[in-house]
């Protein structure tokens, strides 16, 4: 897999792919197209003012989409979307800690149903709330 993080003008070219991807995850609540463009708008305007970073997934063809924040002690991982499959984590978490630690973060922070945390608790993350969190060493 090839993680490619986009800059604005390249997350544009690629919307009309990406938007498939991310509009399903952006609310757990049942959406209306209302709701959906508004957060999709918000997404979007994040990432333009920089304040989110689109990292695509290729494999070769675009399969993912994550969304990261970097916040004064943590990387946050907003979202990840597409055609997930657990093997994905293999690659994915360590890519995240590398980036959380060349931006001197203490953590690497998500969000997750109940379901996630057997599966993040190889990768180190434990519980914090509604969050899971794993130490960047």
């Amino acid at each position: 897999m090839i993680f490619t993080p986009l800059t604005y003008p390249q997350y544009v070219r690629e919307r009309p792919i990406l938007r498939p991807l991310i509009s399903p995850a952006l609310t757990r609540v049942p959406q209306t197209d209302h709701r959906a463009s508004s957060e999709l708008r918000e997404l979007e305007d994040a990432i333009q003012n920089d304040k989110v970073l689109p990292v695509v997934i290729r494999n070769p063809d675009i399969i993912g989409l994550m969304t990261l924040e970097l916040h004064s002690d943590n990387l946050y991982i907003r979202t990840i979307v597409g055609k997930f499959k657990p093997q994905w984590l293999d690659e994915v978490i360590p890519l995240l800690v590398r980036i959380a630690k060349s931006k001197d973060k203490k953590f690497v922070k998500c969000g997750g149903r109940k379901g996630w945390k057997k599966v993040l608790k190889p990768f180190g993350f434990e519980p914090y709330g509604k969050y899971y969190i794993v130490e960047v060493t």
